[in-house]
């Protein structure tokens, strides 16, 4: 049996199809995501960043070149993540908070059409990070109702990101 290696692309204001979808789908299949942040859809856009390019290495050369996060576990107000880094880089390595204040809804502009509405923002909530020891832990701001983490990689072309899946932080927010 093979298993292909799989990793999921999308914006977190993609009004067609949405960041609940896209984490629940790499939950399914053991996948790992890269949202971008405010982009919105469209395909010529999302083939341009550097993240599939460095995927597509990783697959073809076996050459890690992207963070990998292996578990996230929430513990009241805060996230703590665990996750790998390759090894040119991880000195420049660093994680970001993205925040929704809202539920995730949607809202129907016709008969036959749903556009999501989004509100992700980065958070400035404080963020230990250990490089080292691939952990990092995140205080979670009291007004957030959804949150992703990214764990971020700078490169010489460019900062290369692994999205958690969507953290639900009150009831009703998925």
């Amino acid at each position: 049996e093979y298993r292909a290696k799989v990793r999921y692309f999308n914006s977190d204001h993609d009004p067609y199809f949405s960041s609940d979808i896209t984490s629940r789908s790499a939950e399914e299949t053991g996948s790992q995501i890269t949202y971008l942040s405010e982009h919105v859809h469209g395909h010529d856009t999302a083939w341009a960043i550097r993240e599939v390019y460095a995927f597509a290495d990783e697959v073809t050369k076996s050459t890690p070149l992207l963070p990998e996060i292996t578990s996230v576990k929430r513990d009241g107000n805060v996230v703590r993540l665990t996750f790998t880094l390759p090894e040119e880089g991880m000195e420049n390595s660093y994680a970001e908070l993205y925040v929704k204040n809202s539920p995730l809804t949607y809202v129907n502009v016709s008969s036959d059409e749903k556009i999501l509405e989004s509100d992700y923002s980065l958070s400035d909530a404080p963020v230990r990070f250990d490089y080292v020891n691939g952990k990092a832990e995140i205080i979670l701001p009291p007004f957030a109702q959804l949150a992703y983490v990214n764990v971020c990689v700078k490169t010489d072309e460019g900062t290369l990101r692994t999205s958690s899946r969507l953290i639900p932080l009150t009831e009703g927010a998925i």
